[in-house]
């Protein structure tokens, strides 16, 4: 349990499978300073069924994760993406309505189930007055100190850059031509700045396309770290110690990892080859914006009626349009834009969420 300004409050931060969205989860709750209790959350195929057909409900969960959803019930449960949504709207039920649910990212169902819903641009979600917009994924403070196992291989004063690279998701894919294109781009920097290659990839990169990736940057890469590779994983060091990052905009929250450090960011973007059943969704989500208008659009969307595709390229466009990053092959600005709007929304964020904790104690 971590604890804070409690003033009475309990909170609960629903965690799950999925790396990205625990990050944020945990990240949210550490920054309220409400005391909180992580409740780890495992999921069985009942998760992939429509929450509005679901209800409120723990028959999502595996029979070793129910045991921990029980009272006392907290003031608020944080939580993330949709699987989460049936067992946060358990929780306030059990509560008798008294729990408040955060939910960040993109529920998949009606927008009037939450107090409030934290996204980003990726997901599509419309203005209400329950909906805080963030351009970036809610980050918390991040360990400086990335031992020393780095010292030698990342020494302070030679110039490096730090390429973060996801892999392939939705209508994003690392085919040979995106492979050679993102290591012409990369190398061609590292020449400019007279700097060497620090890499890591992750979990999503088929092995092929590793393999092509670490094969094409060999010649100036000081660093290469794969999932299956043995060793310490170098991100923390690279985020640290790189002077400028590339980072492939399949991944949001390396992206934002790599706006927080505050130095030149540039973009490059997968080829799109999406999938058949994306491109019913896409083709579905397009037809319905094309015929209805905006105002009954985002009502179909706020309902969980109409759920767009996600759509990580207009984070990258964001950043680039605000001055925060580049397009590799571009130059980035010296200096990202000033901060401050950002630390603002998110503290006036951090104010509602405690807000809500007072309210239902």
């Amino acid at each position: 349990m971590d604890s804070g300004d409690a003033q009475g409050a309990r909170m609960w931060a629903l965690v799950g499978e999925k790396a990205g969205d625990n990050a944020q989860v945990l990240a949210l709750a550490q920054a309220v300073g409400i005391p909180f209790e992580k409740k780890r959350i495992r999921y069985n195929g009942r998760r992939m069924l429509p929450n509005w057909l679901l209800g409120a409900t723990l028959t999502t969960t595996s029979a070793v994760s129910r045991p921990q959803i029980a009272p006392p019930w907290p003031d608020i449960v944080v939580a993330s993406g949709q699987r989460s949504v049936p067992v946060a709207r358990k929780i306030k039920r059990e509560s008798g309505g008294r729990t408040r649910i955060v939910q960040i990212g993109r529920p998949r169902a009606p927008l009037n189930w939450f107090d409030l819903v934290v996204t980003t641009p990726q997901y599509g979600l419309p203005p209400r007055d329950n909906v805080v917009h963030l351009d970036l994924p809610f980050q918390g403070e991040r360990d400086r100190d990335v031992g020393s196992e780095w010292n030698a291989t990342l020494p302070p004063g030679e110039p490096h850059i730090g390429l973060l690279v996801g892999g392939d998701i939705g209508p994003y894919r690392f085919d040979p031509h995106t492979i050679d294109a993102l290591a012409e781009g990369a190398l061609a920097l590292c020449t400019a700045r007279n700097a060497r290659l620090v890499v890591t990839s992750g979990r999503r990169l088929p092995v092929a396309a590793r393999n092509r990736l670490r094969d094409a940057t060999r010649e100036n890469c000081a660093v290469f770290h794969a999932v299956e590779d043995d060793g310490a994983n170098p991100y923390a060091a690279i985020l640290a110690r790189a002077d400028e990052f590339v980072v492939t905009t399949d991944s949001v929250s390396m992206i934002a990892d790599a706006v927080g450090a505050g130095r030149p960011l540039h973009l490059f973007s997968p080829s799109l080859s999406p999938p058949i059943s994306w491109r019913l969704i896409d083709g579905l989500a397009r037809l319905v914006g094309a015929v209805c208008p905006r105002g009954l659009h985002d009502a179909l969307v706020a309902r969980g009626l109409v759920i767009p595709p996600r759509r990580t390229e207009l984070v990258a466009t964001t950043l680039v349009a605000n001055g925060d990053a580049a397009w590799l092959g571009d130059e980035p600005p010296e200096k990202p834009t000033d901060a401050s709007d950002r630390a603002a929304t998110h503290a006036s964020l951090l104010e509602r969420i405690r807000a809500l904790g007072h309210g239902s104690s």
